[in-house]
């Protein structure tokens, strides 16, 4: 059940990034904050801790010159 609605809730805010990307041509930090934490919330859910915790890991910079 997790997993169906949080998969429905990645596909709507996808939708709605696409939509937003076509009208305005910028992607808003609210929208991109909602999704990433939708996504590691999902992983720490599903798959544990321990998954949340290299899903975070990944998503972040490794370049610290990036401005993250």
């Amino acid at each position: 059940m997790v997993f169906v609605v949080s998969f429905g809730l990645l596909c709507l805010l996808g939708a709605v990034l696409a939509w937003i990307d076509i009208r305005y041509g910028i992607i808003p930090d609210w929208l991109n904050l909602t999704i990433a934490s939708l996504g590691l919330s999902k992983a720490v859910i599903i798959d544990g801790p321990m998954a949340g915790l290299e899903a975070f890991l990944r998503a972040r910079p490794l370049d610290p010159s990036s401005g993250c």
